[in-house]
């Protein structure tokens, strides 16, 4: 039972690719995308600022050696509830879907690779069963 456990989280952490691209502890949601329109795969990962109350998204490329953060954007929020990316998930390639609770709503924010180092913020939905399907094409 105890190998099970270990196995399960090790199984829940990203990977070390994204974990030596400075993606500041806690990340509490990762996922592999196609955002950037490479062939080589991009992880995008979410890190939590408890003291703020916010959740920063993080595009990561592995083309670079080290890895290292590309992208990046702020949202309110405590928990993250979902966390979608790329055309493998029903969005368009560039954007990515977050779903995410705070002490008393659940909003969900759609966000587009910028140029330079944003994340733009495309549309919000706030409601209280706001799921993945909330942008899918």
């Amino acid at each position: 039972m105890l190998g099970l456990l270990v196995a399960l989280a090790l199984a829940a952490q990203p990977p070390a690719w994204i974990q030596r691209a400075n993606v500041p502890p806690p990340i509490v949601a990762w996922r592999l995308a196609d955002v950037l329109g490479t062939p080589i795969v991009e992880g995008i990962a979410v890190d939590r600022d408890s003291v703020g109350g916010t959740l920063t998204i993080s595009v990561v490329d592995s083309r670079l050696d080290p890895p290292r953060i590309v992208r990046q954007r702020d949202v309110k929020g405590r928990r993250v509830r979902w966390l979608r990316a790329g055309t493998h998930d029903g969005l368009a390639r560039s954007q990515i879907a977050v779903g995410v609770a705070g002490r008393a709503d659940q909003t969900a924010y759609l966000l587009s690779v910028g140029r330079g180092f944003r994340l733009d913020l495309v549309r919000t939905v706030t409601g209280r069963m706001t799921g993945p399907q909330a942008f899918s094409r």
